[in-house]
């Protein structure tokens, strides 16, 4: 059985900010298009440009204070991930109204798109635990942030492989 790329593969500490100061939707997506241009030699405009066309087919905001921006963009050589918690909630156009405190951005090749696909359910099932959230949000330092993801994904791999074992 073929490994899935995990979450905390494809973010590292250097793409990663905690209490950030942004007052929009537009200055968090910015913030985070830059993290993922400076660690891949593109410009964040056109990260940005690939963000804001997606966004415009329907908000990321998924609720719970979480939004997941993503989009394919070629000029990348595998799918990255970026992540920010913000000081103050900022509006998202979420799904369920509410304002968001943790972005994380995930952009990738369209020769990725699988592992793109796979990386947002990943995503989608790590950020829904409020726990994770609460803990993300209380962190200091993107390395406590990055330890939390990978925690909850061994944790959450274990447990699948464990069903796994007893349907066999």
């Amino acid at each position: 059985m073929k490994q899935d790329v995990r979450l905390t593969q494809v973010l590292s500490p250097n793409r990663i900010r905690t209490h950030v100061r942004a007052t929009s939707k537009e200055e968090a997506l910015r913030i985070l298009a830059e993290l993922i241009a400076q660690d891949n030699n593109v410009a964040a405009e056109e990260v940005l440009e690939k963000i804001v066309e997606r966004e415009k087919l329907m908000s990321t905001g998924i609720g719970k204070g979480f939004a997941c921006p993503h989009a394919k963009f070629d000029a990348l050589p595998a799918n990255q991930a970026a992540l920010i918690t913000l000081e103050e909630p900022i509006e998202f156009d979420s799904l369920d109204q509410q304002p968001v405190n943790i972005v994380l951005m995930l952009v990738g090749p369209t020769s990725a798109v699988g592992e793109h696909l796979r990386l947002l359910s990943r995503i989608s099932r790590l950020m829904v635990a409020q726990e994770v959230r609460d803990r993300i949000l209380q962190s200091q330092t993107p390395e406590e942030v990055l330890a939390i993801l990978r925690q909850e994904e061994e944790r959450r791999i274990e447990t699948q492989q464990k069903e796994a074992s007893k349907n066999e």
